[in-house]
């Protein structure tokens, strides 16, 4: 298939015939591609297609359409094919007057950059010290946790006088609390709990 480079008038001439041909030819459920558009001018190419889609435009895109699909059919040039433009992109504008300019801007900009700098580096700088009080805390933390567990852990063997095997059939240990009293408990989860609560 050969490829139809179109103005932005005659694509939008386009875009509008295939509304048109969607709504009244085709339906609802039925889909109007931009070929279809062009060949739809193709065969019912004349006036009355003009003034069915209301575009004002000082040309007859019609024709320019058509013209252009028949040039494609043929294997000829585009006879409204958009020129290329180019420009040069090295000239230099003159005057003393645009250099100074030019130098103020520059200079401008790069104190605007310094400033964007520093402001970056202080808030980088204030991020770090947030980032580090945190995980100095969150260390501490951990740290008092671990302390914590190792104290409980512990408390049978630290104090393994407060406590024994209960003579009762209900409980299995006995517990002696600081006041001279006992209680009795069924596990040794229970025996820290009170070890902890009365000995810590």
């Amino acid at each position: 298939m050969q490829t139809l480079e179109v103005t932005d008038e005659q694509y939008e001439f386009i875009q509008r015939l295939r509304e048109e041909i969607s709504r009244d030819v085709v339906g609802r459920y039925g889909f109007v591609r931009e070929r279809d558009a062009l060949q739809f001018l193709i065969d019912n190419i004349d006036e009355e297609v003009a003034d069915a889609i209301d575009i004002d435009a000082e040309f007859s895109a019609t024709e320019d359409v058509a013209a252009s699909v028949g040039a494609a059919i043929d294997g000829e040039a585009d006879p409204h094919a958009l020129e290329e433009i180019s420009y040069d992109e090295s000239g230099e504008l003159g005057g003393d007057d645009d250099d100074d300019e030019s130098d103020g801007d520059t200079a401008a900009d790069s104190a605007d950059s310094s400033d964007e700098t520093g402001g970056d580096a202080d808030s980088d700088a204030e991020d770090g010290g947030d980032d580090e009080g945190e995980s100095e805390s969150e260390d501490g933390g951990d740290a008092d946790d671990d302390e914590m567990l190792d104290e409980m852990m512990s408390l049978l063997e630290t104090h393994d006088d407060k406590w024994e095997e209960s003579s009762s059939s209900d409980y299995r240990y006995t517990v002696t609390l600081p006041d001279g009293s006992t209680e009795d408990v069924q596990t040794k989860d229970d025996v820290r709990a009170l070890l902890f609560k009365n000995y810590r």
